[in-house]
């Protein structure tokens, strides 16, 4: 039975830190996300919420500095590409549609 039980599961009710950031930053998308947050800070402190929204706040920065670098240089295919991809990681559609169309323009190989 053990084998079919995820290692992650053990990790979890053995009050590891990392496992429950690990667990947490999967579940961001669910319904119950808020209240497995909330009560694992109460467990952990507010390192738990900064550590599952590191990467997206980390996204959010680079995203704003490839856009003060397109300013600049507005027919950037990379920087255009760039903020495309971040934008799709981000789940940003619209964003994500108007860098690629963008990149598009500048470069017609791009996929």
């Amino acid at each position: 039975m053990s084998q079919l039980i995820s290692p992650l599961y053990f990790r979890l009710i053995n009050n590891d830190k990392s496992a429950t950031i690990t667990f947490l930053t999967k579940i961001k998308n669910f319904p119950d996300f808020s209240a497995y947050l909330d009560m694992n800070t109460g467990v952990y402190g507010d390192s738990v919420k900064k550590a599952v929204f590191a990467k997206d706040q980390q996204r959010k920065e680079e995203i704003k500095t490839l856009e003060v670098l397109l300013e600049k240089n507005p027919k950037s295919r990379d920087l255009l590409y760039d903020l495309y991809l971040l934008y799709h990681e981000d789940g940003n559609s619209a964003k994500t549609e108007e860098y690629l169309r963008k990149a598009r323009e500048v470069d017609p190989l791009i996929q």
